[in-house]
């Protein structure tokens, strides 16, 4: 399993349920094994790019990062318009082109 599945798999969970998701940096790091220091650090880290590791864990379950409160620990997923992909492994898999 690669360190981001568990966070894919959990917004994954509330897809079609919610339109919104919080969840704390506590939690995430629960998920995934710890989240570096950057996460807490850097507003980039959270930023909603494909190129990312991380992002793609959200990103591809179809969610978008809308807030982040690095002071507080927390973030915000919004349901993003993005279709859902099918990665193996989100830490080594890169999406398809698009077309």
């Amino acid at each position: 399993m690669a360190k981001y599945d568990a966070l894919h798999n959990r917004v994954n969970e509330v897809r079609d349920t919610a339109d919104s998701l919080r969840l704390s940096f506590d939690e995430i790091g629960e998920l995934v094994g710890g989240l570096p220091p950057s996460a807490w650090e850097y507003r980039q880290w959270w930023e909603n790019n494909d190129s990312s590791v991380q992002a793609r864990a959200w990103m591809h379950a179809g969610w978008e990062v809308d807030q982040v409160n690095q002071t507080e620990g927390w973030v915000i997923f919004r349901r993003g318009s993005r279709p859902i992909e099918d990665d193996d492994d989100l830490d080594i898999g890169l999406p398809p082109p698009d077309g």
